[in-house]
């Protein structure tokens, strides 16, 4: 790992065990190298079977961390029930498991459209959060977690996003409720939403052109977002130097929603 990221927050992280979704590209994968760099044990969940299994050998071979592997589709809930009983001792959670159907407009929408991302983005969400939840309070055990969100949920709309933007928006409003609803019980949870970042998810549903319109117009610091920006953002919501922190929603976006 380079030096020039080096100042992974670290504090309350290491040796303790860790769930990333989405694990297999993008932000997830991106995200677990940077923790198990950090000293956490790294649990990849993805439905990608051969992207899990790449991802585990990249990881080890970088960090020469301890990094397991469980294939699962997190549209479904009995699944969700595996993950946790899988990863037994995992104190911390970072959800960014997410897909994306654009239309040109509302009367494009199918209700394939519709059910495939709202099964994924917010009921696999609630549901997965939940059961992490509730797996670490019946053990007495603090935690926190992060929910991957998208400045398209106080937007409501980028680039054909109809059903996304409205899964996204519902998993910023979910947070605020298991926030309140776990604090007594040591349980942290905070939403974190990207802007324009350069992943599989965002280059092959948005043309070139079209991210550098949005960056011209709508982004103060004049670029896309790197994978590792919102990684880090992701390990500080988790780290004790976020124990003060819940039920929040951070936007690291490159200024866009403050222009």
């Amino acid at each position: 790992m380079s030096s020039e990221r080096a100042w992974a927050p670290a504090s309350g992280l290491p040796g303790r065990t860790i769930i990333i979704t989405g694990a297999a590209s993008g932000i997830g994968r991106v995200t677990a190298r940077e923790a198990s760099q950090a000293g956490m044990k790294v649990v990849l969940v993805d439905r990608d079977a051969s992207g899990l299994e790449h991802a585990q050998d990249e990881i080890r071979q970088e960090t020469a961390g301890e990094v397991s592997i469980v294939q699962a589709d997190l549209a479904k809930v009995s699944d969700h029930e595996r993950i946790i009983d899988e990863a037994q001792s995992a104190t911390h959670l970072f959800h960014a498991a997410g897909v994306i159907v654009r239309r040109p407009s509302p009367s494009d929408v199918t209700e394939e459209d519709w059910d495939f991302q709202v099964n994924v983005n917010q009921k696999g969400s609630w549901f997965l959060t939940r059961a992490f939840c509730e797996a670490l309070s019946r053990q007495g055990k603090t935690g926190s977690a992060v929910l991957v969100a998208s400045v398209s949920a106080n937007l409501g709309l980028i680039s054909g996003s109809w059903v996304y933007a409205s899964t996204k928006g519902g998993m910023v409003s979910m947070v605020k409720g298991f926030a309140k609803t776990y604090a007594t019980a040591g349980i942290r949870v905070n939403a974190l939403s990207p802007g324009i970042v350069q992943t599989p998810l965002v280059s092959g549903s948005v043309q070139n052109t079209e991210i550098d319109r949005i960056i011209d117009n709508n982004v103060p610091l004049g670029r896309t977002g790197r994978p590792e920006e919102i990684a880090q953002a992701g390990l500080f919501l988790l780290s004790d130097y976020a124990s003060y922190v819940t039920g929040t929603n951070l936007d690291v976006d490159g200024g866009w929603l403050r222009r």
